[in-house]
């Protein structure tokens, strides 16, 4: 009796997918899904020429296979009839935008921040805050008030944002709720009193991982296809000065695929430590986009001696 034997796939996975005729594969130009079946009694191109396919085109020259295209998100539904059997198997083509919020009311989706850190609300972007006594705590020294024996009191600052992935098609959410991954680097420099500060993360020359914490990443979609990270990275004070220039970029992937473009945003931040806190933060910007990184301090190893009175 004329029938399907078996339907293999091609270019797709069911790692992470619920659904046993439920395949998927990230977005990718030049790249298809192969759906292919064994017909009986003997699979031969007499059998394959009775297939009838729908939701997608038989492969010239081979038409006991299809193909499904993986340059568009979507989800194709491919019937296969032969004899007197019958399958439907559903291709997920996968994808995710980004959005980085700078701005704005907090969506529902993100992770909580940390109470009692940064400026303790829930605005989004450059903010600065009170933090402790500086000067007899991390010798910070105003410079327009020479005595040292004088406290001062330091203001921080931060750039704070919430990154939100969409993921394409619509409903996608309903079939693959596992393997999503959201990834951050950044290419940072960073000075301390005009001295250039080094580490796993500045000064690379090259990207490097910045990756959150998974406290602060939510990767199980909600009903709007949506997953979330957060960011808020802040000022180390120097004595006299200290100077940060960050570019990050955010993607999203799927059982270690790439299956969004690259989000880029930045934080760029100078303190100076001053007398008056509210004049402390000369520079304190952090938006979509990217900028220039600096080659040098705006404000060179300090040289001007302090006296103690």
């Amino acid at each position: 009796m004329a029938k399907l034997v078996n339907v293999s796939v091609t270019g797709a996975s069911q790692k992470n997918v619920t659904g046993a005729d439920v395949w998927a594969a990230t977005q990718k130009k030049a790249a298809q899904v192969v759906i292919e079946v064994t017909t009986d009694p003997k699979n031969s191109a007499n059998e394959w020429k009775l297939i009838q396919w729908t939701g997608a085109e038989p492969v010239k020259g081979k038409p006991n296979q299809c193909a499904v295209d993986r340059d568009t998100a979507s989800k194709v539904t491919v019937g296969i009839e032969y004899g007197k059997t019958k399958r439907t198997i559903e291709i997920w083509i996968i994808s995710a935008s980004i959005e980085i919020l700078t701005d704005g009311p907090r969506p529902k989706g993100p992770a909580p921040r940390d109470t009692g850190t940064r400026d303790g609300t829930e605005k989004l972007g450059a903010v600065s805050f009170p933090t402790i006594l500086q000067n007899g705590i991390n010798d910070s020294i105003a410079e327009d008030d020479l005595d040292e024996t004088h406290f001062v009191f330091s203001t921080g600052a931060s750039g704070k944002i919430i990154a939100v992935a969409t993921l394409k098609p619509t409903g996608v959410s309903k079939v693959i709720k596992a393997g999503w991954a959201f990834r951050r680097q950044i290419m940072a420099r960073d000075w301390q009193d005009g001295i250039k500060i080094t580490g796993a993360k500045t000064w690379t020359g090259t990207w490097a991982d910045d990756t959150s914490n998974p406290r602060y990443l939510r990767l199980t979609p909600d009903d709007g296809d949506k997953i979330y990270d957060l960011d808020e990275p802040d000022l180390r004070f120097g004595r006299f000065s200290s100077e940060t220039y960050n570019n990050f970029r955010q993607w999203v992937e799927w059982n270690g695929e790439t299956c969004s473009e690259f989000a880029p945003w930045f934080w760029q931040a100078i303190w100076r430590a001053k007398a008056d806190p509210a004049a402390q933060i000369e520079l304190n910007q952090c938006d979509k986009g990217k900028i220039e990184l600096p080659k040098a301090p705006k404000y060179p190893p300090h040289k001007t001696p302090h006296k103690t009175p």
